[in-house]
Order: structure tokens, then C-alpha cells, then sequence
């Protein structure tokens, strides 16, 4: 396989930047190129047990991280060797020692991982997809390119599991629902055109074509896990939605968007702003035939993978590595991320109470805490604590469980005051039973209902 030099990818990036023109409402179709020097993508196309195969070329990939709760962070990683193979069974009793380090690493201080378990989700856990294939069609892609993707769609389709639906968009400058989400395969496969670029070949809208995913697979029922995979050749330059918007209500709907980067022509670090935004998969792909490998690959990172579970940081910027000691070698990874929640958003509090009562209890002095130095952070932050009940009421007064509410978040309050913050800065507000998030007539339903939570107003 032909690999570029250094020197020659600049030249043939300048060349093809320049050949990605637009003629009114045409993109012209960018040259295909060779993968660059270097270029060793990680598709995962097997699962073999550690027990039983010896591993040579490993790596370990965190593919998102995620919050739990108020107070737990989530990763989901992949233990590959030789850039294929998932390793299962590397959370088992003799292997769980080899996870041997996490750290943390909040403004140039390091600190380790706190409280840490190490599981293995595989195939029997998965959970069905709601699932979303948005596919570039502008002209810069051109005919061959097209084809190549739809192909790679139609593979996808005739994997999927038992339970889990699926939509197809193509977008240009336009965006088109093809198949509105449906389980059946029939349909999909049908509805499907293979036709190149026929009716397509304009601009580009990823936001656009990406908002539009994240609305389609919303309509699954909510224990189906929400995903857009949605891949671009090149820049977006006809949505009116921005990316903030975007991934804002990826947030909402509890969407992961993974992102993939198609040849040279690309706006660099974008798509990856959808998948880091939202806890999704990226990959940046060069080689028409890399389109199956990837969107398998996404695919299939919902049937195994290793959940690593720990104390959520403080609020804030933060690095976080994890690293699997082996016999011969260390292997790691590092990611990124921001747990500032945004405006608006809604937030589980880890606070805690006697039944019936409103004396907040010594065990949720850590989230006070954290709450409290995030808004020393930023003195013009304005929150708004919201108390929950359950359904339960045995004092003949209709009015009790928004008193006792209220009573709860004014003891919060009180709490954060203490901590130093302003009280001008705290609204404090009982719902009572009024916002059930969960079934009333389970024990387990009243136990999420009975909850604080908070929503930044203003930063």
C-alpha cells in the first residue's frame, strides 16, 4: 500500500483544500488520496479470551466517559490486541490486579482514582439501540465515495440485533429523512437507495443532519440507548443549527453522537466536539472501505467492553488516565473531560434525609462540598436547588409533600451558606410529588422520586 511522506501530505493538503470549491450550491469531489504515514486505524473485527491467546500488540482505548448519578463517573474502555482483537475476560478475578493505576489530574495536580470497580459487559448485556446513520452525500464526496458508504449501511442493517431500531439520513446542503426508525430490516434495506449521488451532491450540513438524528432516534422508547453515527468528507457550511445546539439537546434526550472524519479535506477537531460533547466513539478514516470497518466497529463497542466506575472529581477541567500493567509493557489512555454541568441542565444532588424529615444527614456533606467550590469558581453562578418527594402521604394535609420539599431545599441552602456562598446566589424551590421521574407504585420508583437536585441559571 502506497504511504505519504510528511512532505508530500502537506503539499496534497494544500492541493486538496484548494479543490474543495463551490459553484453555487456544488461541492466539487475531492481527489482519493492514500491513507498518511502512520495512519493504523483500531477496528474491532474479532473477540478472543486472555485466557487463551497471547497478547502481543495491545492497547487499551477509553471510547467514552460519562457521569453516573451526582456522584460517579463511568468509562466504557476496549482492551484490543493488534489493533482487532477485543480481549475478553480481562476483568476477571486474576486479571482485575492489572488494572493497575488511574489518576486524575485537576490544575496540574495529580491525584488517584478514588473508590475504583472494574466489570465486563459483553454480548448478554447489551443493551437495544436506538440507532441513527447519517451520511454525507455532498459533492465534494463524490459518486464511487457514495456508493461506498451506502454499501457499508447495508451491511450495517443486515447485523443488527434482535430489538434494536434504525433510521437512515443522507444530507448535502438538504437533509433527508430516507428511513424513519423501524426494527425491521426489511424495511431499511429497502428504503435504502443505492444511487450514488443521485438528488444529492450540494453543500454540507452536518449539524443540521446530526440534529435531525438525535430527533429520530428520540422516539424509541427510553430503555432503547440512543446513538448517531454521522461521518462528513469535509467542512460544514450550511446549517443553521449551531454544534452547541446540537450536542444541548444530545444531552437532553440522552444521545451519544460518534463522529466520523473522512479524508483530508476536513475541519480539524469538529466532528470531534459531537462525540467528546456527548460521551460518543470518533474515528478519522481515509480508505473507502474503512466506512464498513467503522461503522461496524461502533457497532460492535456496544457488545463488549470493560466499565470502570469511580468518585466523580470536583466540577471542573480534568485528565484521566488508566493504565493495564502486563507482564512486558504498561498500556494507557488518557482522556479529557469537562464536568461542569451547563446552564440549564439538570443535576442529581447526593443528599440525604430521614424519612419525613428535613435535617440534611452528615454523608451528604461531600456533594455540598463540590457544589459549593464549583460556584466559589464562579462567583457570578446562580443555582436553583429543587426538592422531590414521593407519592407517599399519610398526614390527611394535601399540601405536606411540597412543604416537606421545600423544607429539604431550604435545608441545602442553609448547607451552602454555611460553605461560604451567598444566599442571593441559592433559590430554593419544593415540587413535592408533583415531577416523578419514576413509577410511584414501586419501592424502587419512590426511591429515585425522593431526590434534590440542582440547575444553573446563570454562569
Amino acid at each position: 500500500m502506497i504511504r505519504i511522506s510528511s512532505l508530500s501530505l502537506m503539499i496534497l493538503l494544500l492541493i486538496v483544500n484548494s479543490c474543495q470549491v463551490y459553484k453555487g450550491e456544488v461541492e466539487q469531489e475531492l481527489p482519493d488520496l492514500p491513507p498518511p504515514v502512520g495512519h493504523n486505524p483500531q477496528f474491532i473485527t474479532e473477540i478472543r479470551d486472555v485466557k487463551n491467546h497471547q497478547v502481543r500488540e495491545p492497547k487499551l482505548i477509553i471510547s467514552r466517559t460519562y457521569p453516573k448519578s451526582g456522584d460517579k463517573v463511568v468509562m466504557h474502555a476496549h482492551f484490543i490486541d493488534q489493533s482487532s482483537f477485543f480481549m475478553t475476560g480481562a476483568a476477571d478475578k486474576d486479571w482485575l490486579s492489572k488494572w493497575c493505576k488511574g489518576t486524575i489530574i485537576t490544575n496540574g495536580v495529580e491525584v488517584p482514582v478514588e473508590n475504583i470497580k472494574i466489570r465486563e459487559s459483553t454480548i448478554n448485556d447489551r443493551q437495544a439501540l436506538s440507532l441513527a446513520v447519517v451520511m454525507d452525500h455532498s459533492g465534494s464526496m463524490g459518486a464511487d465515495r457514495a456508493f461506498a458508504c451506502q454499501d457499508a449501511a447495508i451491511e450495517l442493517i443486515k447485523s443488527m440485533k434482535t430489538g434494536d431500531a434504525m433510521a437512515l439520513i443522507k444530507y448535502d446542503g438538504k437533509v433527508s429523512l430516507e428511513t424513519p426508525l423501524t426494527t425491521s430490516q426489511s424495511i431499511l434495506l429497502s428504503g435504502l437507495k443505492r444511487t450514488g449521488l443521485e438528488g444529492f451532491g450540494g453543500m454540507t450540513a452536518v449539524s443540521d443532519a446530526t440534529m435531525l438524528g438525535i430527533e429520530e432516534v428520540s422516539k424509541a422508547d427510553s430503555s432503547l440507548q440512543r446513538v448517531v453515527i454521522v461521518f462528513t468528507d469535509g467542512f460544514d457550511n450550511s446549517s443553521k443549527f449551531q454544534v452547541s445546539e446540537v450536542i444541548k439537546k444530545a444531552k437532553e434526550t440522552n444521545t451519544m453522537i460518534c463522529a466520523v472524519d473522512f479524508g483530508y479535506g476536513i475541519n480539524q477537531g469538529f466532528m470531534q466536539q459531537f462525540s467528546e460533547g456527548t460521551g460518543g466513539m470518533y474515528h478519522h478514516i481515509y480508505q473507502k472501505n474503512e466506512f464498513k470497518l467503522a461503522f461496524d466497529d461502533i457497532y460492535r463497542r456496544f457488545e463488549y467492553f470493560y466499565v470502570i466506575e469511580f468518585d466523580q472529581p470536583d466540577f471542573g477541567d480534568h485528565e484521566i488516565s488508566l493504565s493495564l500493567c502486563l507482564d512486558n509493557q504498561t498500556v494507557s489512555d488518557t482522556v479529557r473531560i469537562n464536568n461542569l454541568p451547563d446552564i440549564g441542565f439538570i443535576n442529581l444532588l447526593s443528599v440525604f434525609f430521614d424519612s419525613d424529615k428535613s435535617t440534611v444527614k452528615s454523608e451528604s456533606t461531600k456533594a455540598i462540598k463540590k457544589v459549593a467550590k464549583m460556584m466559589a469558581l464562579y462567583p457570578g453562578m446562580v443555582i436553583e436547588l429543587r426538592g422531590h418527594t414521593d407519592s407517599s402521604n399519610r398526614t390527611g394535609d394535601p399540601n405536606h409533600n411540597v412543604k416537606l420539599s421545600q423544607a429539604r431545599a431550604e435545608a441545602v441552602k442553609k448547607a451552602l451558606v454555611k460553605e461560604g456562598i451567598s444566599e442571593g446566589r441559592i433559590i430554593a424551590k419544593g415540587f413535592g410529588e408533583t415531577v416523578p421521574i419514576a413509577d410511584n407504585d414501586t419501592n424502587e420508583g419512590k426511591a429515585r422520586n425522593r431526590r434534590t437536585e440542582f440547575v444553573i441559571l446563570r454562569k
